[in-house]
């Protein structure tokens, strides 16, 4: 059984999540709740990919404030977006085809801004204006920024047996969103929602 540790933020009991610059512990609930703010991001050196944690920066003391803005930034976002469930963010696409009788599929790699996706969610895509419907038929939350997993028919399969899917994209983190190609475009700034 794992060792449970004071989350310094709230108190409360939770496994131990440490962070580099202050070595504290801070509970997932905790870091959920300011991730719309302070999203982590994720880097590439080497071929090693490495995990940024945004509130490595920010002292204990700061980080009880942080709540607040956090709530704020969220209440402004889903203002801004008029009152949508959720709303993902697209950073970049990669077309991936398909083999022989199998479909194309459109790999879409961003962030939520806030709210979770869910896998098989019927979502709409904005573009140029317009919007179109697609069903999210894979996530992979392994994202790193422009060197993302190759998602289409076979590697999902694949994916999923090495276990490097997953069935729900969540605010903070940056995610691949892969849907079957049909008849609707997606491009780098366009806002995908639910």
């Amino acid at each position: 059984m794992q060792e449970l540790f004071k989350c310094v933020v709230c108190g409360g009991s939770a496994q131990y999540i440490s962070t580099l610059k202050y070595k504290r512990n801070i509970c997932m609930n905790c870091i959920s709740r300011l991730s719309v703010l302070h999203p982590f991001e994720y880097t590439t050196e080497n071929n090693t990919t490495k995990t940024v944690c945004p509130l490595d920066d920010i002292s204990p003391e700061q980080l009880k404030g942080e709540f607040e803005k956090a709530r704020e930034y969220r209440e402004e976002l889903i203002r801004k977006y008029d009152y949508k469930y959720a709303v993902f963010e697209v950073k970049a696409i990669k077309t991936i085809k398909g083999g022989f009788l199998q479909a194309d599929y459109l790999n879409v790699y961003g962030r939520p801004l806030y709210g979770d996706f869910h896998i098989f969610d019927e979502v709409t895509i904005s573009h140029s204006g317009g919007t179109t419907s697609a069903r999210i038929d894979a996530i992979c939350d392994d994202a790193i920024t422009y060197a993302f997993h190759e998602l289409g028919a076979k590697q999902i399969k694949q994916a999923e047996l090495d276990g490097l899917t997953c069935t729900t994209a969540s605010e903070g983190g940056a995610y691949v969103l892969a849907f079957e190609k049909g008849s609707f475009d997606v491009a780098e700034g366009d806002i995908i929602f639910k």
